[in-house]
């Protein structure tokens, strides 16, 4: 933990470096056209802009200058605020895979109930912002947790408790791969909101949450690549099969045709397949096909 506390703001920093060439490559990837790929793009720049706030928020603790003053309260809303939205956007990834592949015609309930408790968290969040629900600061512009900041951590915490029940309840619709995944990215920070209420001035749930849409990232960038390749295979299977019966018509048109003609007379009947027979023996004799 202590080799964690001291190297934290650098691993965000890697974190983010690493997110925003992720996302760098899917805005120029063109297969990467579907509906998870708007979510999971959401989920990047969120997470992106959650670590960059919690960098600066360790950065300027403890700077009593008007730009300290302001980056502080900035910087430490936006550590709050994005979590949830991150979490929320989860859920929109999490809805558009389980109505576009798991054919569900309907939105869980699960996911609408996490969808409100989230949003419901968001509010008391703008909220605390004039009434210091979640915390305040002292007269060294340090952040000092209230009372109630136990809430802050139980709706995200709450929230992907939901996701997680959804999830295992409509796993038939998955692939074992992608299960396995999305139950990491409910479990990881789950147990990291856990432990950040006991070990104060580590970013444990930012860090695991960021980690994991880097995870959920690839692997869906992997899964939409491995469809459109097979979208791909598809189409030139298509199109030699089309070939093929465009050349058995031409041949089989150039037969009829043959076929016609020499039957206008007994002596020439039969007279084309004849040559063409003997072309071909004549070929092969020679060493050609």
């Amino acid at each position: 933990m202590d080799f964690l506390r001291q190297h934290q703001l650098d691993i965000m920093l890697i974190l983010i470096g690493f997110l925003s060439s992720l996302v760098f490559y899917t805005i120029f990837l063109k297969a990467a056209i579907d509906k998870r790929r708007s979510s999971i793009l959401l989920m990047a720049f969120l997470g992106i802009f959650l670590l960059i706030a919690d960098r600066e928020a360790y950065i300027f603790r403890g700077d009593t200058s008007v730009l300290g003053f302001w980056m502080v309260r900035i910087s430490n809303f936006l550590v709050f605020f994005l979590t949830p939205l991150n979490i929320l956007s989860f859920n929109l990834f999490l809805v558009n895979l389980f109505t576009d592949e798991g054919k569900k015609k309907e939105i869980p309930v699960g996911l609408q109930i996490a969808k409100i408790i989230l949003l419901l968290g968001m509010f008391l969040i703008i909220l605390s912002q004039f009434t210091g629900l979640y915390y305040t600061f002292d007269n060294q512009n340090c952040y000092q947790r209230s009372d109630f900041i136990i809430i802050a951590y139980s709706d995200p915490l709450v929230a992907l408790f939901v996701q997680q029940f959804t999830i295992i309840k409509y796993r038939k619709h998955l692939s074992r791969k992608l299960e396995i995944i999305l139950l990491l990215f409910t479990m990881l920070p789950l147990a990291a909101s856990v432990a950040q209420l006991k070990l104060y001035g580590l970013s444990l749930v930012n860090i695991s949450l960021v980690w994991m849409v880097i995870v959920l990232y690839m692997f869906t960038l992997a899964d939409i690549n491995k469809k459109a390749e097979r979208a791909r295979r598809l189409e030139i299977e298509y199109l030699e099969k089309e070939q093929e019966q465009l050349k058995n018509f031409l041949k089989n048109t150039a037969l009829a045709l043959a076929s016609a003609i020499d039957a206008k007379d007994t002596y020439t009947n039969g007279h084309s397949s004849r040559v063409a027979e003997y072309s071909r023996m004549i070929a092969a004799r020679v060493g050609y096909s």
